[in-house]
């Protein structure tokens, strides 16, 4: 029984020390009573012991007739003080195992969807392709037409080794420094959210930011519940339009993040919510265009299913104020 005593952990050896108590609480008095049985003599067994024989059983039966009076009190004592230790230990060990099972249950849920940290060259690469489909959509004339340099993406410009009369050196460059400008403030934004995460301090969450998913799905920010029962998973994900208005753009990634929750959910038996946070540059367009896109985007927000997605839009001026609250509860 000893050998069993669990000391990695104050509370178990507590409550291993509580069920020991209870269980010798219950098996003394037992003992006591069977000790009667080896007592058991005539007078005639008696008078022919030798003395020293006589005087020990003498000294057994008081030894026995003390034990038979204590033991009942001993045994009351032990077991109450049993059901005490076991009843502190689980107490303060329970919810420190719950957590310790709530951590095993996320890391078995990162195993099951194949989630990686993105490095920061993939990081990079995954602005600077949102940028690019930003660019892209905003030529389909989603509101106004804006003039995009004809030039497909970073990885294109990084394969070419002379320039040509399409790719003009001034051209080049002022692409180049466009595209990372515009690369570097996505994700200035996106780790200003993730900031706002941290310094909340969610007890309730483990935080990851830049995560691929299944070596398919990339997400900006990834909140693990550490109680799935109370709490869903949330994706977070944002949409900084530097470009344009557009609502090409927020259709397309509402629908990439639908197909990302029935795999997430189907993967991890988890709950998952998703929030996409859209901000648009505050002088990317007159005021009448930003209310009618405003608008748009309500609009859709009531086609979704509110229960797993939510939509947010604001200025890039308003980021700083932005509550983070309303997502994180």
């Amino acid at each position: 029984m000893f050998s069993k005593l669990e000391f990695s952990d104050l509370y178990k050896f507590l409550t291993s020390v509580g069920l020991i108590f209870i269980a010798l609480s219950l098996l003394l008095p037992w003992l006591v009573m069977n000790q009667g049985d080896t007592l058991a003599f005539s007078q005639e067994d008696y008078d022919q012991l030798y003395q020293k024989s006589a005087n020990l059983l003498d000294k057994r039966v008081e030894f026995n007739l003390l034990a038979i009076q204590w033991v009942p009190l001993i045994s009351i004592v032990m077991f109450s003080l049993g059901v005490l230790l076991v009843w502190l230990g689980i107490a303060k060990w329970l919810p420190k195992q719950r957590k310790v099972d709530e951590t095993e249950a996320i890391e078995l849920a990162k195993l099951q969807l194949s989630m990686t940290t993105l490095d920061q060259e993939a990081i990079h690469k995954k602005a600077e392709k949102e940028v690019e489909m930003e660019i892209k959509q905003s030529k389909g004339n989603d509101t106004e037409e804006v003039e995009v340099e004809e030039v497909d993406s970073l990885e294109k410009v990084r394969r070419v080794k002379e320039p040509t009369a399409s790719y003009a050196p001034k051209s080049l460059k002022e692409f180049i420094k466009e595209r990372v400008e515009q690369r570097d403030k996505l994700i200035e934004m996106e780790q200003l959210f993730y900031n706002k995460i941290i310094e909340y301090n969610s007890f309730n969450y483990k935080p990851s930011s830049n995560v691929q998913i299944n070596s398919k799905y990339e997400v900006d920010i990834l909140l693990n519940s550490h109680n799935i029962r109370d709490n869903s998973d949330i994706i977070i994900e944002i949409k900084y339009l530097q470009n344009q208005l557009s609502m090409s753009t927020v259709r397309d990634e509402a629908k990439r993040l639908r197909e990302l929750h029935g795999q997430y959910f189907s993967l991890t038996k988890r709950r998952v919510k998703i929030a996409i946070v859209i901000v648009y540059k505050h002088d990317i367009a007159n005021k009448d265009q930003i209310n009618r896109f405003r608008s748009a985007i309500s609009d859709f927000t009531n086609e979704l299913n509110a229960a797993i997605m939510q939509l947010y839009v604001l200025s890039d001026k308003e980021t700083e104020q932005f509550d983070i609250r309303s997502i994180v509860q």
